[in-house]
């Protein structure tokens, strides 16, 4: 069975979040040193009362945790052959971050032209999966021909609307 494209975008989305995550040698999940953050929690604590206090601390407590804009953008940094899938870097993450979105939580962002259409849609999912799929390649550490090869089929599809 065929997913919708919504799904195999989202499923891509988090794919690529927890690749971030998970890839503690490549990358830092957090977005400011731990003892950093703790301090400046500590300052915030001290200035708010002890009934709301707890309420905060729900709040921030994965305040440290890197978006996933931040994410992808050192995901694309690391792997800087992606720019002929992916030529527009800032633009990509973006859109990724809006139709993400508003496919998690359904906002109002669709009227506003943030968030991918339908051929947009179908486009970023394959940026998203080749992204992927060299990242994985390059972590096991094959690199060459397979890499070039995603590359070049990228560059040759082609989207056709009926």
């Amino acid at each position: 069975t065929e997913l919708y494209g919504s799904h195999k975008f989202l499923f891509l989305a988090q794919a690529l979040e927890v690749y971030h995550r998970d890839c503690r040698e490549n990358f830092s999940s957090e977005a400011e040193p731990t003892a950093d953050f703790r301090e400046r929690k500590e300052a915030i604590y001290a200035k708010v009362s002890p009934e709301e206090k707890a309420w905060l601390q729900g709040k921030l407590q994965y305040a440290n945790q890197k978006v996933l804009a931040a994410r992808l953008k050192e995901i694309l940094a690391k792997h800087e052959e992606v720019a002929a899938i992916i030529p527009n870097h800032d633009k990509f993450v973006r859109t990724v971050m809006n139709t993400r979105h508003y496919y998690t939580h359904f906002g109002n962002q669709k009227a506003s032209g943030k968030v991918a259409t339908f051929y947009e849609l179908g486009t970023l999912i394959l940026q998203m999966r080749a992204l992927l799929q060299i990242c994985i390649l390059k972590d096991l550490g094959i690199t060459g021909h397979p890499i070039e090869r995603i590359i070049q089929n990228h560059a040759q599809m082609k989207f056709i609307s009926v």
